[in-house]
């Protein structure tokens, strides 16, 4: 009979004359840390239905068995000894009888204490009302085992949506004896890891982490890198977050638009006009013909008028600090948007007042003022 003490999931054994043995009853050996399924028949008494054995060298700590799978309903015990296989009838283990889903553990204080050479594991199966795959699990670990260190436990990513960030590094190494054989797994598919796996006898490995910000809306976004190896119990995890901005609308500088010629407002339909700002240009370009363009180095100017109709200008000149365009004729009168771009962004905008006739005089000091830049021709009576 199994008889369950209060609180602790533990199966003790009163009697078990009783207990059955299932047909096709085999022997698996067990590699440290790496899992094994089984099967869990359906029955309705207490029947040892398989048997694992793994070895123990001496400079071991701590032997873990842990059984995982099984339904909530299931009712399974583990029954372990050192040396030889358990005796079903009755039922012998060296240690208690532990239930389901936990953990039964050895270590140098248990009693009897843990010790090199071998040990098996019986599964009994106390209740099933079907049959089903388990996975049974045992990690040795030893002063010379492998261990993990990493050197981060957690990596922060920042940046604006549609922009990648820059990848980041952190290293992996064997704090322990032997060779650790790790792998590199993640969470979460905007998170790529290189290398994916390695190996350290004590050498750090430098793991390179980059993040693909495509489809990602602007936000925070958290994923878990996990750092595995065959034989060790657990894994090292890092935390990864990734906070992704949206974009700030570019500032748009000012613009001052003047007629060319008074560098006074305001200025007519055909008229040359002068734009003044920061960054209108690449760097400096002259229209090369009579037919003037409406782009000049990557420079564009677009004139929207009083009754919303926007038209792109005929350009002379381009600079950083200045724009020099053509009022588009039929601009209806009254104040006009002036709106200058390089390429894709807008580099300043401003407004400027349109008048029916805006007299203006190119002058020789190029103020607007004082004498004409211009010629005089003095004609006499008889045609001199």
């Amino acid at each position: 009979m199994i008889v369950r003490l209060g609180r602790r999931n533990v199966l003790l054994l009163v009697g078990s004359a009783g207990l059955a043995v299932s047909q096709g009853f085999t022997e698996t050996v067990l590699s440290s840390g790496v899992a094994a399924n089984f099967t869990v028949p359906a029955v309705t008494s207490p029947t040892l239905t398989c048997c694992f054995r793994i070895e123990v060298p001496a400079d071991a700590t701590r032997l873990e068995f842990r059984v995982t799978g099984v339904s909530a309903a299931t009712q399974l015990a583990l029954a372990v000894r050192f040396g030889t296989q358990p005796l079903s009838s009755p039922l012998t283990a060296d240690y208690p009888v532990i239930v389901g889903n936990n953990t039964l553990v050895v270590t140098p204080a248990s009693t009897p204490p843990l010790r090199p050479g071998t040990y098996y594991v019986g599964v009994v199966v106390a209740g099933s009302t079907a049959s089903q795959t388990a996975v049974m699990t045992a990690t040795v670990t030893s002063d010379n085992a492998p261990r993990i260190a990493v050197s981060a436990l957690s990596l922060s990513f920042a940046s604006e949506v549609s922009v990648n960030p820059a990848a980041q590094n952190f290293s992996i190494r064997n704090s322990g004896g032997g060779t650790l054989n790790f792998q590199v797994a993640s969470t979460a598919a905007w998170l790529s890891i290189s290398p994916s796996s390695g190996s350290s006898t004590g050498q750090a490995v430098a793991t390179r982490v980059s993040v693909n910000v495509a489809n990602l809306a602007a936000g925070t976004h958290d994923a878990t890198l996990r750092i595995t190896a065959p034989g060790i119990a657990g894994a090292a995890a890092i935390t990864v977050r990734l906070v992704l901005t949206s974009p700030s609308p570019p500032t748009v500088r000012p613009v001052t638009s003047v007629s060319a010629a008074s560098l006074r407002a305001p200025a007519a339909p055909e008229s040359i006009v002068s734009a003044f700002g920061q960054d209108l240009a690449a760097g400096v370009e002259v229209a090369a013909s009579a037919e003037l363009p409406d782009t000049l180095g990557g420079t564009r100017v677009s004139l929207t008028d009083s009754a919303g109709v926007e038209r792109f200008c005929q350009l002379f000149f381009v600079a950083p600090g200045q724009v020099n365009f053509l009022v588009p004729a039929g601009t209806t009168l009254g104040m006009a948007r002036i709106r200058i771009r390089r390429g894709d962004q807008i580099a300043g905008e401003g407004t400027l007042q349109i008048d029916r006739v805006a007299p203006a005089i190119f002058t020789a000091n190029s103020s607007g003022q004082g004498v004409a830049a211009a010629q005089v021709l003095r004609v006499a009576a008889d045609g001199t």
